[in-house]
């Protein structure tokens, strides 16, 4: 079974430039590999196998698709080959689907490898906390090694990817063993359930006698008002303007994600007890 390890990765500004710059090169072979797909024939549409030999071409045509590793440009192509077939099965279930959609600049923020040669791990960096990466093309960068980082040859995919608040994670995939079975229905009783339900003078209250008292989000909210009109004030697409827009996204983010949960009259023992704390979700 495979599973996926989130690490947030500290890069240097060069290193950070160049991967951005990258990744955006990425958007626009991207780009041209669906305008590519749609223009031909129906009955003659490239897969992604013969796209991947057309990069050569689009490279000495545009020297610019040359930059980035011709691995991750693959990867992009038979990303959208993904979509494509995900398409196609939400169409045949009955679903209204339309096109792949032109990514525009910010839309695309990611760069992936499946290839252990694409990268190397080094763990000798005389500390514990953190752990070095390399990605082929874009350099050496630090891990926040907040669990044990696997060797290089236990990866089978890694995925390089600027969040919109600005933040850089790195996502490693890798291969579990021993991993706990599911449960049947018919291993599962009434003590091992929880009933939700919606109240009036609490938000929630669960079937072990927690209420959830509502949500108090007003200074999270004028928060993201007062840093998306400053937003609306600065030129699109200049240097503030994204320094801002990362602004928003991280208030977005407070507000979306702050979760206050207060119990009342929670009974432990004999013992009444009122506990309030946040929760991120």
């Amino acid at each position: 079974m495979q599973t996926t390890l989130r690490f947030r990765v500290s890069l240097s500004d060069a290193v950070a430039s160049e991967a951005w710059r990258q990744i955006d090169i990425l958007r626009q072979i991207r780009n041209h590999a669906v305008r590519d797909y749609y223009n031909a024939d129906y009955n003659d549409q490239p897969s992604d196998y013969d796209q991947h030999k057309r990069l050569k071409q689009w490279g000495n045509r545009w020297p610019t698709f040359a930059v980035p590793s011709q691995h991750a440009a693959q990867q992009a192509i038979s990303q959208i080959h993904t979509d494509l077939d995900g398409l196609e099965e939400r169409r045949n279930n009955g679903y209204d689907v339309g096109r792949l959609h032109w990514q525009g600049r910010g839309e695309f923020r990611s760069v992936s490898y499946n290839q252990p040669c694409r990268w190397n791990v080094d763990h000798n960096t005389g500390g514990e906390r953190f752990v070095r990466f390399r990605l082929e093309k874009i350099g050496w960068f630090r891990i926040r090694a907040n669990r044990p980082v696997p060797d290089a040859d236990e990866i089978s995919e890694a995925i390089l990817k600027k969040q919109k608040t600005g933040e850089w994670y790195l996502s490693l995939v890798v291969e579990v063993e021993n991993t706990p079975a599911k449960p049947g229905l018919d291993e599962i009783g009434p003590q091992d359930c929880v009933g939700v339900d919606l109240g009036i003078t609490n938000y929630i209250h669960t079937s072990d006698n927690l209420p959830v008292g509502t949500l108090d989000l007003s200074d999270e909210y004028e928060r993201l008002r007062r840093e998306q009109r400053k937003l609306s004030r600065k030129e699109r697409g200049s240097h503030n303007w994204e320094d801002q827009r990362e602004q928003v996204a991280k208030a977005k983010r407070k507000s979306s994600g702050k979760c206050l949960i207060t119990s009342t009259n929670w009974r432990r023992g004999s013992s009444q007890s009122t506990t309030s704390w946040p929760l991120k979700i």
